[in-house]
């Protein structure tokens, strides 16, 4: 009886330690996107640079970038104005007059891919998967062996009117 109380308190502690640390490193994966995201409108120049920049994001009902670029005060961290929205979907991001969208894996369906592929647009748009930029997005910040990887679709900033510095491009792999 005792050995099967050891066993048990032990599952239990360990289960508890595996699920703390997935959770822990999930915290940390958002953190370090929505920290990206900072540093993308910091390293970027735009043809004719708005004094406001309006950061859109569509992501599922957590809102977990939205909220931790709100909470943790990373927007009052940058060294341009950013304004920032959540959105339902890209038209909608468009007529809020985005200059940055943020679609997570979620929202990434096979209509999203078409409106991008359809429209010409002078907006940043950033993913999380490496289908996204294969499917017409500008960039995706993708998470490889615990670390965040920056990915450009090369023919998309071939002829996007933002253009990111050296500093940020170094980091970058390009596709396309």
């Amino acid at each position: 009886m005792m050995l099967i109380r050891i066993i048990v308190a032990l599952t239990v502690t360990w289960s508890t330690i595996i699920y703390a640390n997935k959770n822990d490193f999930e915290v940390s994966t958002i953190s370090i996107r929505s920290t990206f995201f900072i540093h993308v409108i910091n390293y970027s120049r735009w043809e004719n640079e708005p004094v406001d920049l309006k950061f859109c994001l569509i992501e599922d009902a957590s809102n977990k970038h939205f909220l931790m670029l709100q909470n943790a005060g990373l927007i009052d961290r940058s060294e341009k104005n950013i304004n920032l929205q959540r959105v339902q979907s890209l038209s909608q991001a468009i007529e809020h007059h985005c200059h940055y969208i943020f679609v997570d894996e979620v929202n990434e369906s096979l209509t999203l891919v078409k409106e991008l592929k359809q429209t010409s647009l002078s907006i940043v748009t950033i993913g999380e998967t490496a289908s996204f930029i294969k499917n017409g997005g500008l960039m995706s910040l993708i998470e490889e062996y615990d670390k965040i990887r920056i990915y450009i679709n090369k023919d998309q900033y071939e002829v996007s009117p933002v253009k990111f510095s050296a500093r940020l491009l170094k980091y970058a792999k390009f596709s396309g």
